[in-house]
């Protein structure tokens, strides 16, 4: 193993040296630099970190760096931290796949603090809890800049779900947040979604794979009532059925410009069907619908293209229906006399 991460890491400072011409990893030339740095993947170890902060420090016309999946722990994140406290021209940062915890955590929040520039973080599957997401919470508060944080894989609980709805609710230029597979459950998505309303400027929110039930879903619906930016809005493999779903799809009903609903792997039947199917009748959005292994049969997705049938002035709607019990030949046949109709005007993934 040892003898494998010394080739890795040779390999690391030979590509950061071939960015210079060959004039070593401490040798940068802003003129030969990428805009974008990808780094992901090569468990680069300490040298390999030491020369990607010194090319850092040395080149401000890197905009986008990953370093994703490279076992960087809080010393690494430390060094890049420090060479990009100062950088003039970074926007996005992706480390997601590392292992920085809440201490790496306490240092990108010190980041973020001293640098207004970045638009983009991802911190998926760092083992953050919601000590470390709270230190990141209150970092961006006031922060002109940033536009989405991922955090998706990080045990981070209720507590941490406060921290990101007062965040929110506090910073309403973050358009995008990914919290999937975050243990928030119901009590955590009702402690963003209080603090959530009245925001405005949220566009995209992940919350998959999050334990929440229909009382989750019922709080959430009381958020997308009163916001209608709301573009994607994914709450996959949560154990909402159809109580829950009938709020969500009636808040989402005046939403001008939905695009996306993630409801795969949730507990919603025919009945939930028939909620989605007076959506698609009242709102015209060009939209996705996630409805791959739910528990709606047939009769519910005929009554879900039977209401793309009604609303003529609608957009394009694509459904993926993945994963169902085999349709029957007679399923099959009638399904592909309603695609013939409908052609131009739905997708359909079976």
């Amino acid at each position: 193993m040892k003898r494998q991460l010394i080739i890795v890491t040779s390999v690391v400072c030979a590509f950061i040296m071939s960015l210079n011409g060959g004039g070593g990893p401490y040798v940068a030339s802003t003129r030969d630099v990428p805009n974008e740095l990808n780094l992901g993947g090569r468990i680069m170890g300490d040298a390999g970190i030491i020369a990607t902060a010194r090319l850092l420090q040395e080149n401000q016309n890197i905009q986008t760096i990953d370093l994703s999946g490279n076992e960087i722990n809080y010393t690494g994140v430390g060094m890049i931290a420090l060479a990009l406290q100062n950088h003039r021209s970074i926007n996005n940062i992706f480390l997601n796949y590392n292992i920085i915890g809440d201490v790496g955590a306490r240092v990108i929040s010190c980041l973020l603090q001293g640098n207004q520039n970045i638009h983009t973080i991802d911190l998926s599957e760092n083992r953050i809890s919601h000590i470390g997401v709270r230190a990141i919470a209150n970092a961006l508060h006031n922060h002109p800049s940033l536009r989405s944080i991922s955090l998706n894989h990080n045990r981070i609980g209720n507590f941490g779900a406060w921290a990101v709805g007062l965040l929110l609710q506090r910073n309403p230029r973050i358009q995008c947040i990914e919290l999937s597979n975050c243990t928030i459950g119901n009590e955590g998505a009702r402690n963003i979604f209080i603090a959530l309303r009245g925001n405005n400027g949220l566009r995209e929110l992940i919350l998959s794979n999050n334990q929440i039930n229909d009382g989750g879903a019922i709080a959430i619906a009381g958020f997308l009532r009163t916001n209608r930016c709301i573009q994607t809005f994914d709450l996959s493999n949560n154990a909402i059925g159809n109580t829950g779903a009938r709020a969500i799809l009636w808040a989402l009903q005046e939403h001008p410009d939905l695009n996306y609903i993630g409801l795969d792997g949730t507990q919603i039947n025919d009945e939930g069907a028939t909620a989605i199917a007076e959506l698609l009748r009242r709102n015209n959005s060009s939209v996705i619908l996630g409805l791959s292994r739910t528990q709606i049969t047939i009769v519910g997705l005929i009554t879900i293209l039977q209401a793309i049938k009604t609303n003529t002035t609608r957009g394009m709607t694509e459904i993926c229906f993945e994963g169902h019990r085999l349709l029957t030949p007679n399923d099959i046949a009638n399904i592909n006399g309603y695609l013939r109709e409908l052609r131009g005007r739905i997708r359909l993934t079976l």
